[in-house]
């Protein structure tokens, strides 16, 4: 789970991984448009840029959205058969769950730029092009700032697990922290 943030230490082969799997499930989503599907598997963009002055690009941060792996719920297995219920629906079934995954600088927090790429990303592409119709996401119960972006968006709260992530697990330290899930279904009004 990468909910409080990449491996540590995050070697190149880490980044060759994690940039391959992007690439193609971009990729995807182009190849489903071309081949002319009503709806498609997922975004072909996420990566949020800057463009200086200069004409080069600041890399801010990157947002995913992808079918939900239903990290609330706590019963091992009925998590499994949710996540494989999940993942057997045809691309725009409305009762598929996504989720996003989103990160951004910190240098660039507080000014309103994750909460427009989320209503951008749902309001301008998962909703008309993958027929995304039920959303949910997880937060760390910390993160008030990721909260309020989702809040922003037409989501609600629909409950929280305490002591869930092991940070010692994961190479960041020591203590538990839990996850606040939020939901929301259809486009905003």
């Amino acid at each position: 789970m990468w909910l409080v943030g990449p491996p540590f230490p995050y070697t190149k082969e880490h980044g060759v991984q994690w940039l391959t799997a992007r690439k193609a499930e971009c990729e995807q989503a182009v190849q489903d448009m071309e081949d002319g599907n009503q709806f498609v598997s997922n975004c072909p963009v996420r990566i949020i840029r800057e463009r200086q002055d200069n004409g080069t690009d600041t890399l801010l941060g990157d947002i995913m959205i992808c079918r939900s792996v239903f990290r609330e719920v706590e019963d091992e297995e009925e998590r499994e058969r949710k996540v494989k219920e999940n993942a057997e629906r045809e691309v725009g079934d409305p009762d598929i769950v996504y989720s996003f995954g989103d990160f951004l600088s910190p240098t660039h927090h507080g000014r309103g730029i994750m909460t427009a790429a989320i209503r951008t990303v749902m309001e301008d592409w998962a909703i008309p092009c993958m027929g995304a119709r039920r959303f949910e996401v997880d937060t760390l119960a910390e993160n008030v700032a990721s909260q309020k972006v989702f809040e922003k968006n037409g989501f609600v709260f629909a409950g929280e697990m305490k002591n869930v992530v092991d940070l010692a697990k994961m190479g960041k330290g020591e203590g538990m922290l839990g996850i606040r899930s939020f939901v929301r279904n259809g486009a905003l009004d």
